[in-house]
Parts: structure tokens; sequence; C-alpha cells
């Protein structure tokens, strides 16, 4: 791919602005992860609650896995750029307890996402590998913060 298409020239800025944000924290002494999705889809689950299913490398998920502690609490920032007919998102994910930082690059289609317009409230993020196995869950308390712009 080409970095003369809008889109791909969003995506170097995004890739950009996780790599200088985890930076800052490692910086401040803190863990900092950066997960790269090849693939980002929203799934409508049977309990009505929405997810964004993200594929990272497996090299990811390894690292993933030595790092985050499976009953941590994550706060989630979410930052987004609509290009080309695409959201663009930046999760950064922090465990204010043990310092650790995940942040999540990933874009879904504008169609996918209208798809989970007017859904419940009920929202998780899962990135998962290319077999399927999951490397990190995280619930969300709000939907509306990944669907702000969107319309019904």
């Amino acid at each position: 791919m080409t970095s003369d298409t809008p889109l791909t020239d969003a995506w170097q800025r995004v890739r950009a602005t996780v790599s200088e944000r985890a930076s800052h924290r490692r910086d401040a002494g803190h863990t900092a992860l950066e997960m790269y999705a090849d693939h980002g889809a929203v799934i409508g689950d049977a309990d009505q609650s929405v997810t964004f299913s993200f594929t990272v490398p497996d090299s990811a998920a390894t690292e993933l896995d030595g790092q985050i502690l499976a009953q941590a609490s994550y706060r989630t920032q979410i930052d987004y750029a609509d290009v080309a007919g695409n959201r663009l998102y930046i999760l950064e994910s922090r465990d204010g307890d043990n310092g650790v930082t995940v942040f999540v690059a990933g874009g879904i289609s504008h169609q996918s996402l209208s798809d989970a317009v007017g859904a419940s409230e009920q929202a998780q993020t899962i990135l998962r590998t290319v077999d399927g196995s999951t490397a990190l869950k995280l619930r969300h308390a709000q939907l509306a913060p990944f669907l702000v712009g969107l319309s019904d």
C-alpha cells in the first residue's frame, strides 16, 4: 500500500500518535504496550451488547500475555478520526493500580459501525489473534463514545 491515499496517510498518523503517547508513558516509568490491529469488526452479541473486535499479530498477543493482569480494571480513553468511510480508533486503556497502559489502534468501516447505532449501551473491545484466541478483553461502561457523530 502506498502512502498517497488519505486512508493510508491517516493510518500512518495514528501509528505515529500511538508511538509518541506510548513513549511518553514509558518515559514516566510506566509499562506501555502498542497494539496495531490488522483487521477490525463490529459484532452484535446475543445479549445485545456490541463487541469491537480487533485482530492483532501473534507477537502482540504474546506481549500482552506477559503484562496484563486478568482482574485488572482499565479506564479507556477513545480517540478517533473519520477518513474515507472508515473510523480509525486509538484506545488508550490504563490500569492505574499497576501502571500498565495498552494502546490499541484499529479501524472499522462506517458501514459496519452504523449497524451498532441505537444498540444497547453495553460494549466491549476484544483483541484477538488470527486463530480466534482472545488476547485482551476490555469492557466499556458506554457504547456512545465509539459512535459519536454517526447517525441512525
